[in-house]
C-alpha cells in the first residue's frame, strides 16, 4: 500500500491523517535492477529507505543519493542504514543536511 497526498513529495509508505491509500503492484527490485543496470541511484522514500536498504545490494550501482529521514527512523535506523550502504561498499563523499551522496568504493 502507498499513501498519497496532495503534495506528491509528502506521499509515504506510512498511513497519515489525510493521505489517500493505493495499492501498488510490487515488483522485484534486484530483478529490474539487473535488467536495467543502473550506475546511479537516487533514493527518497520517506522512510521506506531504510527497508529498501536491507532487500538489496544495488548490483550495478557505482553511486547513490539518498535521503534519510530522521523523523520517520530516527537516529538508531539511521546509524544501522549508514552502516549498511557501508558495507555494501559505499562512502559517503558529500552530505546535505539528510541528503547523501554515496560513491561505491573501488572493489
Amino acid at each position: 500500500d502507498f499513501y498519497v497526498a496532495r503534495d506528491f513529495w509528502a506521499s509515504s509508505i506510512e498511513p497519515s491523517q489525510g493521505l489517500t491509500k493505493i495499492s501498488v503492484p510490487k515488483i522485484h527490485f534486484d530483478k529490474e535492477i539487473m535488467k536495467i543496470r543502473p550506475t546511479v541511484i537516487i533514493i527518497d522514500i520517506e522512510g521506506g529507505e531504510y527497508d529498501l536498504l536491507f532487500q538489496s545490494d544495488f548490483g550495478t550501482c557505482r553511486a547513490m543519493l539518498i535521503e534519510l529521514h530522521p523523523m520517520v527512523l530516527g537516529p538508531v535506523k539511521i546509524a544501522e542504514a549508514l552502516a549498511r550502504v557501508s558495507a555494501l561498499g559505499f562512502e559517503t563523499v558529500d552530505r546535505d543536511g539528510d541528503t547523501y551522496l554515496l560513491e561505491r568504493r573501488a572493489q
